[in-house]
């Protein structure tokens, strides 16, 4: 589907937005969400124009994409972490994930 990229960029999006609002700063989403605004704003008409809903599919998702990169930037700088880190799992997440489907096995 044309819209998969844009569903992949708001999945990463989702809990960085949570994360801000949780540590007190959901000024940072807010500026985020204008950030995507502005994208889709400057690309949405001019491509859904040309390239019709494939156009429209991929102004949403240059606009999550630019929503998704400010809120890993901004956690990046809050935090310290690097991108890489954010992305790839650790051991120590592979056995959280496989204990906790253990337990919920029963």
């Amino acid at each position: 589907s044309a819209l998969a990229p844009s569903a992949v960029f708001f999945a990463l999006s989702k809990p960085l937005a949570m994360f801000f609002a949780g540590v007190g700063r959901p000024g940072v989403s807010s500026i985020a969400s204008l950030i995507g605004f502005l994208v889709l704003l400057a690309t949405g008409a001019p491509l859904a124009a040309r390239f019709g809903a494939v156009g429209a599919a991929a102004a949403m998702s240059a606009s999550s994409l630019a929503i998704a990169a400010h809120l890993a930037l901004s956690l990046r700088r809050h935090s310290g972490i690097s991108l890489l880190e954010m992305l790839l799992p650790k051991l120590q997440d592979v056995a959280f994930v496989r204990r906790a489907l253990q337990t919920h096995r029963g």
